[in-house]
């Protein structure tokens, strides 16, 4: 009885093991690594996807200008006009000279309005649209007649230095120039780019391009001065063809003298006193 007393104190004496609080169950000496990702803000997360959100950035639209292809005819034109300052070009009974915005018809022989009134000259401002037209005396009996003039049987002895307006829009001339100015936003149908040599009025014309277009159902053609880049022969379906035999740039002959084109033919000059009376014999 004594010894199995002894036994109980001594199985009351052992310790129970300590559990530290909230630490059940835990194997000791394990220990788990994790893997950590480096976000575009430099923090840290467990995978990109728990990254914050990076911001959106905002970018200004941009206007990109397109430039529209430029119109053969109006390349032609531009070139052209960099070429020469001032023009003129023979017609059948006249010729015209053409300096800025101011043209003049010098009629190559006495002409005539509706109203019969003769006139050697007209002059068009195409800034102001307005047109004049002169009976001029020293022309008619030194250019136009020459040893055949007679004073008293002068159409223009009545009208020296006179101003006769005319309707504008009549006599506004249309030119090369005018012709591929008509043309310049046109895109052509056919563009003929090999040279070629063209007879007009006798004269032996070289000619590229030469350019085609459809207007209200014609087919047109600008036969284009190799050298000058305007057009000398103008074919429209159907019509009569339109030539530019003689056209002269910055200089011109008339009356077989080479003369400069300048602003002294578009600006009325009076006649000299020699020829506003008769002339003595």
């Amino acid at each position: 009885m004594k010894y199995i007393l002894l036994l109980l104190l001594l199985a009351a004496c052992v310790a129970n093991p300590y559990v530290q609080p909230g630490m059940d169950n835990v194997t000791e000496g394990k220990i788990v690594a994790r893997v950590l990702v480096q976000c575009w803000d430099n923090s840290t997360a467990v995978s990109v996807d728990k990254c914050p959100a990076k911001p959106v950035e905002k970018k200004e639209a941009v206007e990109v200008k397109v430039e529209q292809p430029v119109p053969i005819a109006d390349k032609l034109l531009i070139d052209a006009r960099s070429k020469f300052t001032n023009y003129a070009y023979l017609l059948e009974d006249r010729m015209v000279i053409v300096v800025g915005s101011k043209v003049r018809l010098l009629f190559l022989r006495m002409a005539q309005l509706d109203d019969r009134t003769p006139i050697t000259d007209i002059f068009v401002d195409l800034d102001k649209k307005e047109a004049i037209a002169y009976c001029n005396v020293e022309r008619e009996g030194r250019d136009i007649l020459g040893d055949a003039f007679d004073w008293q049987r002068s159409r223009c002895r009545d009208y020296i230095d006179k101003p006769i307006p005319v309707p504008f829009e009549k006599w506004v001339p249309k030119g090369p120039l005018e012709y591929l100015e008509e043309f310049s936003a046109l895109e052509p149908i056919v563009v003929e780019n090999n040279v070629q040599t063209i007879s007009i009025g006798g004269n032996s014309k070289t000619i590229m391009p030469s350019l085609h277009y459809m207007v209200d159902g014609k087919r047109v053609i600008l036969r284009i001065d190799k050298r000058y880049q305007v057009p000398l022969k103008i074919e429209i379906e159907g019509q009569q063809a339109i030539d530019f035999r003689d056209a002269f740039f910055d200089t011109m002959v008339l009356y077989g003298k080479q003369l400069k084109i300048d602003d002294s033919w578009v600006t009325y000059q009076p006649v000299s006193d020699y020829w506003k009376k008769e002339p003595s014999k």
